[in-house]
């Protein structure tokens, strides 16, 4: 979802399921005399790679369609997650039962990361990308930090102001006001010769704490 909600393209959740039935197929392999999982035989590896590919290329053509409607609507620069720091996280996903990052890691998003810079560099848009630590946590309106703020998948409602709304927007705003704001810009990112942003090297503690500073202040 984008922050103004004007866009809003969906994965195909059948394929996730389908693919995370099989990661879990996998770990209830036998395990070898150490305790440890033993590697995957060529029939795995050649089924592995196979759902490897169909969820990248699931990805890219959500990538296209997104940079298609955001031209459509006179955007040229867009804002997303860092795909490289995602695969750190360890937060489980409470929809697939697995952890994120692990998740993450398997559909091998952050070789996808450049395809997406040069599909939007094609068609002349600008990427730039934000850490992805608490953008579903924060509440867009106060501030506040806290897992809690979305008990459910779909839906964020701040535990302490009450503000509520969809949680793909929400987070489409934390992202946002990553770039936007002048003092979250100057403490998380650095630019480059093409005006885009990439994320500074931060502690995921030293995030929280200059967001927590700055919504204290604000």
């Amino acid at each position: 979802a984008t922050s103004d909600e004007n866009i809003n393209i969906d994965y195909d959740r059948n394929i996730f399921n389908d693919f995370v039935k099989f990661l879990k197929k996998l770990d209830k392999r036998d395990k070898n005399e150490e305790g440890k999982t033993q590697k995957l035989g060529k029939r795995y590896k050649r089924v592995y790679e196979k759902w490897q590919n169909r969820i990248s290329n699931m990805v890219i053509e959500a990538t296209v369609e997104l940079i298609k409607q955001a031209k459509e609507k006179g955007y040229n620069h867009l804002v997303l997650e860092d795909l490289e720091l995602m695969s750190k996280l360890r937060s489980n996903n409470k929809e697939f039962d697995i952890n994120n990052g692990r998740l993450i890691r398997l559909l091998n998003l952050s070789s996808i990361k450049n395809r997406i810079i040069n599909i939007a560099h094609k068609h002349r848009v600008n990427i730039s990308f934000v850490h992805p630590e608490y953008t579903s946590q924060t509440c867009n309106s106060c501030g506040y930090i806290s897992r809690k703020n979305r008990k459910i998948q779909e839906n964020f409602k701040c535990i302490k102001c009450n503000h509520s709304n969809n949680a793909d927007i929400n987070s489409a705003c934390n992202i946002r006001d990553r770039l936007l704001l002048d003092v979250l810009r100057d403490k998380f990112l650095n630019i480059n010769s093409f005006s885009e942003y990439k994320t500074k090297d931060l502690r995921k503690e030293s995030i929280k704490f200059i967001l927590e500073d700055y919504y204290r202040v604000a």
